[in-house]
């Protein structure tokens, strides 16, 4: 009989340890769902500043005459900067600035690019550390360890 209770209680104790562990991986996976969710938002929010930086620099380039008006206003042209915007920045066919911004005074749209651009660089560095944790998470503890913040 002491033999049997004996065994009930480290089967227990087993059970106990196993329901910890399978716990602990909830709990990190939810913790790498939270991190993608995360990057996800902020890969959204890049899209939308690069498009708002390819419009602001549409417009400097139009104003430093390193790109004609009617370029914007037919999505392209033949400059080697209309091409470089178009290739590098546009998100979408037709790049045109918003109205607001040709409204702007030259300082402003420098301003506004400039604050753009550090907003960007967040982005890309909280991408950047979201991807780190989720690769030291998987390269040292497994894919299944625990999280190390």
């Amino acid at each position: 009989m002491e033999v049997l209770n004996q065994q009930v209680l480290q089967e227990r104790e087993l059970r106990s340890v196993t329901e910890g562990w399978l716990m602990d991986d909830r709990v990190s996976w939810q913790e790498v769902a939270g991190l993608a969710a995360d990057t996800h938002a902020t890969g959204c929010n890049m899209t939308s500043l690069l498009d708002t930086v390819r419009q602001f620099e549409q417009e400097m380039a139009v104003r430093l005459g390193t790109l004609p008006a009617t370029a914007t206003a037919h999505g392209g042209g033949n400059d080697s900067l209309a091409a470089a915007l178009k290739e590098g920045l546009s998100l979408d066919e037709n790049p045109q600035p918003a109205p607001g911004i040709r409204a702007q005074s030259t300082e402003a749209i420098v301003d506004c690019l400039e604050k753009y651009h550090s907003e960007l660089n967040g982005a890309v560095f909280r991408t950047v550390l979201n991807a780190d944790k989720i690769l030291n998470r998987t390269e040292h503890t497994g894919a299944m360890g625990a999280f190390a913040s």
